[in-house]
């Protein structure tokens, strides 16, 4: 994890009427990470206070294109993502493509099929896991050991990417990626970012 001196922040003066809620909202972060951030142990701040708002992540080593960052607050995942990546062995263009396909840097999702979050974790799989699927930085580290047992099951990243999203019986049953229209789409879209994401 990066040292917390060598981090970059984007700063915001706090006004009248501010909460944590109504900034945390403005800038596509959570009241966790600002709390983080800020080293705050509780919600008051005051008139004037300067905060740290949003973390400037490193990504020298990562090239994302113009049409990935459709949303700022993507560029919030990118450290959280390239960490565990890295710890659970996962190629960052699988990760980073999932969270894309899945939320599209969205930590407040919620899908019809009861999915949550930022990696859009059913809540079975979260308890399974143990992580809090409402919390990005959780989602992100359950989603990529969830990753990393699927390859050690599947050791294909296609049929990792179709078992995240159809889950692993039915990649099983069908001997590859299951005939099933959103499954397949959702493969292809995941690839179809990670195709556009460039390593140096």
């Amino acid at each position: 994890m990066q040292n917390d001196a060598n981090r970059k922040y984007k700063h915001y003066v706090v006004k009248k009427g501010d909460t944590l809620w109504g900034i945390s909202e403005r800038f596509g972060v959570t009241i966790s990470q600002l709390k983080e951030f800020n080293q705050l142990f509780s919600d008051t701040i005051f008139i004037d206070q300067i905060l740290k708002v949003k973390e400037i992540p490193e990504i020298d080593d990562i090239i994302l294109s113009p049409d990935i960052i459709e949303d700022e607050r993507i560029l919030n995942w990118v450290t959280p993502i390239r960490n565990y990546s890295i710890k659970y062995e996962i190629p960052f263009p699988v990760l980073f493509g999932i969270m894309l396909a899945e939320s599209s840097g969205d930590p407040y999702k919620v899908s019809k099929k009861g999915a949550i979050g930022l990696m859009q974790l059913l809540p079975q799989t979260a308890n399974w896991l143990s992580v809090n699927p409402c919390d990005p930085i959780q989602s992100i580290e359950g989603a990529a050991r969830f990753l990393k047992e699927l390859f050690d099951q599947f050791k294909d990243w296609e049929l990792v990417v179709a078992a995240y999203n159809a889950g692993p019986d039915k990649v099983i049953k069908h001997f590859g990626i299951p005939p099933i229209d959103e499954t397949r789409e959702y493969v292809q879209k995941v690839f179809s970012y990670v195709k556009k994401l460039e390593k140096l």
